[in-house]
């Protein structure tokens, strides 16, 4: 199995998104980390829903990443695989982005943090896969994603 990296998003003090490796943070630890990057002048960066359906439309706009997975917190695989396939339209071009922003309208709360999870891969080159959690950790094997994942979250986030 090969392994995966554990990184966290933060804001620095002048609003510029920072990557920090957490491989060596366990749950037992992960306050504690928290604490410490906040006495950095680090502050956790949190996906809402909004957010995160934002970052998938940006994220889709390569064609070749693909959408495997959709979690949301109250585990209704039926509506996970209704709001997947609703991106695999959207990918496909047989729906825009406003389209994708009227159906999920119901999710798209300021403070709403229906989406737990995210679950994307390259399907061109062999970067693996990319899981995005909605507490700003995520997990990748091949730090391709840490770039690419910025980038979208800047104009994702600059997009509202």
């Amino acid at each position: 199995m090969v392994s995966r990296n554990k990184y966290k998003l933060f804001l620095d003090q002048n609003l510029e998104l920072q990557i920090v490796p957490m491989n060596n943070v366990d749950d037992v630890q992960y306050y504690h980390f928290l604490k410490e990057m906040k006495n950095r002048g680090l502050t956790q960066f949190l996906f809402t829903s909004k957010l995160t359906i934002n970052l998938l439309l940006q994220i889709l706009q390569d064609n070749h990443i693909q959408v495997v997975n959709i979690k949301l917190y109250d585990e209704d695989e039926q509506t996970s695989k209704k709001i997947k396939k609703l991106f695999e339209n959207y990918q496909n071009g047989d729906i825009d982005s406003e389209e994708v922003h009227s159906i999920l309208e119901y999710l798209e709360d300021d403070y709403s943090i229906d989406i737990r999870s995210i679950k994307v891969q390259n399907l061109k080159d062999n970067h693996g896969s990319l899981e995005l959690f909605v507490n700003g950790i995520f997990l990748n094997r091949d730090e391709y994603w840490n770039n690419f994942l910025k980038n979208a979250v800047d104009i994702a986030w600059e997009n509202g």
